[in-house]
């Protein structure tokens, strides 16, 4: 296993004073409720994708709703620079620097739509899917896998 072969390199005393205490915390109700609902919801999402559709127009269609319209160059709003500030790494972003990353880094314009990208879409969907909170999920799914 993988895992074990990691954890093997990682000093004893981190282990025993950092990591293993971690293991015993019980997590927030709200936390717990939060993991269940990503990975529940975005199984539905992959089943209704895969057969359907494919990860690129998941992606496209996060955007979409994360911007509360379609995604344009130069045209990004509040709400899609919100959820980009529940992230850690992004919390003190200003608007522009989140535009540079999703029109530059995040590669919104620059990938075309083929089957071979479905990893990089997959793997950006989540990424988004994971900064949405369980109501806007359940939103979405009502918006565009139910419609």
């Amino acid at each position: 296993m993988d895992f074990i072969k990691y954890m093997s390199h990682i000093p004893s005393d981190v282990l025993i004073n950092h990591i293993i205490p971690y293991t015993y915390n019980n997590q927030p109700p709200k936390l717990l409720y939060d993991l269940k609902n990503y990975i529940e919801d975005f199984s539905l999402l992959e089943n209704t994708y895969e057969t359907m559709y494919n990860y690129g127009i998941l992606y496209y269609d996060l955007l979409e709703y994360c911007n509360n319209g379609p995604l344009f160059e130069y045209e990004i709003n509040d709400k899609f620079v919100n959820i980009f500030h529940r992230h850690i790494i992004y919390k003190n972003y200003t608007k522009t620097m989140i535009y540079d990353y999703i029109f530059y880094k995040f590669n919104v314009f620059h990938i075309e739509m083929d089957n071979e990208f479905d990893d990089i879409y997959k793997k950006k969907s989540r990424f988004l899917w994971g900064l949405l909170k369980p109501v806007e999920r359940i939103q979405f799914i009502n918006k565009y896998v139910l419609k």
